[in-house]
């Protein structure tokens, strides 16, 4: 709470590469489901990174934690 910026990260989009059974594909809604079978594994972690990526959004400015309280 001393800083007033937050950060965060995910490797969730290298979970295709990991099994078979996480060849997933995020919906808009966030749900996973099954990727097509004619997917690559480049093809699923490059979806996965484009919608990770639409979850960010700019804010021009952010609530210190006494404004929070």
């Amino acid at each position: 709470m001393e800083y007033s910026w937050f950060s965060s990260d995910s490797t969730a989009y290298l979970n295709a590469r990991k099994s078979s059974y996480q060849r997933k594909l995020y919906l808009d809604n966030g749900y996973r489901i099954d990727a097509p079978s004619h997917m690559s594994v480049k093809e699923i972690i490059k979806d996965s990174l484009s919608f990770l990526y639409s979850l960010e959004t700019y804010i021009p400015f952010q609530l210190t934690a006494k404004e929070v309280v």
